[in-house]
């Protein structure tokens, strides 16, 4: 089981991470926007991408993992 900050420390390594209670189709990612500014954005299963703001849930858990 992996908690938030190994969620982070994937993050800054560009990689995608979802917690296993999302779904396989909705994940967070770290964008760059203008080379400058990072943002963590939620891909939703609509297939849109919203910035996120990490509820107190989601820090708490501890079944985040990895996106393929």
């Amino acid at each position: 089981m992996n908690d938030i900050g190994w969620a982070i420390q994937a993050l800054k390594k560009r990689q995608k991470v979802r917690r296993r209670a999302w779904g396989e189709n909705v994940y967070l990612s770290n964008s760059t926007i203008s080379g400058h500014y990072h943002h963590i954005m939620l891909h939703t299963a609509q297939g849109f991408d919203i910035h996120w703001r990490c509820p107190e849930s989601d820090l708490l858990a501890d079944d985040w993992e990895a996106v393929e």
